[in-house]
């Protein structure tokens, strides 16, 4: 599903205006990139958890050049679906 099938759908579900509805998703969004700095988790009930991690530096090779180089460690998102959420 692309961005705007997406704020297609929630402005259909929701019955706001397309413009309201790509706010909503920016806002959800903004949300998500906090969790990690300004908070550990976010737990949305029948959906999932959403848990910040730090990913420590590590050795890789470019496969370019097979050059061994030191990837920076880094920020990452991580999900974890409900049992709720049955998707099949």
């Amino acid at each position: 599903m692309k961005k705007s099938e997406a704020i297609e759908r929630i402005a259909d579900e929701t019955g706001l205006s397309r413009a309201d509805a790509k706010k909503a998703l920016h806002a959800i969004i903004g949300v998500l990139r906090t969790v990690g700095t300004e908070c550990d988790r976010l737990t949305l009930p029948n959906l999932g958890t959403f848990v910040g991690k730090e990913r420590k530096a590590r050795p890789s090779r470019n496969p370019a050049t097979g050059s061994y180089i030191l990837v920076p460690e880094k920020k990452v998102l991580r999900f974890k679906m409900s049992k709720s959420l049955d998707l099949s």
